[in-house]
């Protein structure tokens, strides 16, 4: 129990100390804004872009765990992400991923307006499987862990945001590779890679999962790769005639065989229904020493900043996932959507009801409709 609390205090001295090495140079003339869940803590100066990368990470996280063996795991010390403008950027390219002891993973993003979306998905991908990895297989793994997981995994992340660039994906495999599956299995998680290999990476992962492989030895399959095992081993085992073939010349017939389906494909009932509860939740608003009982009573608070940053950050991510909304819950989304716009653009208050009324309504009607279809599934 002793030897428990002095590990746990020295994880917390060592996390403040990074903390301070990244807070320093900016406190003189900047204040910082944190925010966070269970697996990330965000730092920036302003409290929308924290409120947008923090909702970001949270569908990281959900589009990852399915593929991955362990789940809610205590990720002790989170993923610490520092929103860093040029001015406080002392690295090169878009993001940097330092790690130190105790299995403490950082993350620094270029915080800029031409930042864009598919990098910050991969980049929270990248840290969340560095993180993963050394937590469940130990920091020696760092040097070892191929790179096609987290580069697969974070473009399907937003893939699923951007369903649109599926045209993109599909046109990348109709036309002869511009690189080598060689480049796609390379082992560096932190070796410059262009949007090409990002491509071809998820593509392996959707061959992976049409090629009749279950869940279970897909998840165990990436486990291994998070592990340092080489993947051309892996295939052997999931297509046998890999003995005998050229890997270049197999992977140029079997990337034609994915599909890529036109259809926008949509959520469970339950995951949209939860996603928009959690969008309609201002428990740090509550926690920042502001007392209301239910959405209604936001209105005398719509001038306080914190509120205007998250419901600018919350519109954004709205706006980025409706079009997978499940579309029982997507009258819904849309009419929350409103309430959020009436509440930052100070439109009159009975605009702000009428929003409030639809989107109650909506809500409602959307979980009956659940809960029927539910009743007469079990029939």
């Amino acid at each position: 129990m002793q030897v428990s609390a002095v590990k746990c205090f020295l994880q917390f001295i060592l996390i403040g100390f990074q903390f301070f090495l990244w807070a320093a140079p900016v406190r003189a003339t900047e204040n910082l804004v944190s925010g966070g869940n269970a697996y990330f803590e965000i730092v920036g100066l302003d409290g929308r872009s924290v409120s947008y990368v923090n909702d970001l990470s949270r569908v990281v996280v959900e589009k990852c765990q399915p593929y991955l063996n362990f789940h809610g795991a205590d990720f002790s010390p989170r993923i610490l992400v520092a929103l860093r403008p040029q001015a406080y950027a002392d690295f090169a390219g878009d993001y940097a991923i330092r790690l130190g002891a105790q299995g403490f993973v950082s993350l620094d993003l270029k915080w800029e307006p031409n930042l864009g979306l598919s990098t910050v998905f991969r980049a929270l991908t990248d840290a969340y499987l560095q993180r993963y990895a050394q937590f469940n297989f130990g920091p020696a793994v760092a040097d070892r862990m191929s790179a096609w997981p987290a580069r697969a995994l974070g473009q399907m992340a937003y893939l699923k945001m951007r369903l649109a660039e599926s045209v993109t994906l599909k046109r990348l495999l109709d036309a002869e590779p511009r690189i080598a599956v060689e480049q796609v299995l390379e082992r560096s998680a932190h070796a410059e890679a262009t949007d090409v290999v990002y491509w071809e990476s998820y593509a392996l992962l959707a061959l992976l999962e049409q090629s009749g492989m279950t869940a279970a030895s897909l998840r165990n399959c990436i486990e291994s790769a998070l592990r340092g095992a080489e993947l051309s081993a892996l295939l052997t085992v999931q297509f046998p005639e890999l003995a005998t073939a050229n890997l270049q010349q197999w992977w140029l017939l079997k990337r034609k065989e994915v599909v890529i389906s036109n259809n926008e494909w949509c959520e469970s009932l339950s995951v949209s229904r939860e996603w928009l509860e959690k969008m309609a939740a201002f428990d740090r608003l509550r926690e920042a020493g502001f007392e209301f009982k239910n959405l209604r009573e936001l209105w005398p608070h719509r001038e306080v900043p914190l509120l205007r940053e998250m419901l600018g950050a919350r519109l954004e991510i709205i706006k980025l996932r409706i079009a997978e909304v499940n579309p029982a819950y997507f009258n819904t989304a849309r009419s929350l959507g409103t309430l959020f716009e009436a509440l930052l653009e100070d439109a009159p208050k009975y605009i702000f009801i009428h929003a409030l009324v639809d989107y109650m309504t909506a809500f409602e009607d959307a979980k009956l409709l659940e809960r029927k279809t539910l009743q007469a599934l079990e029939r």
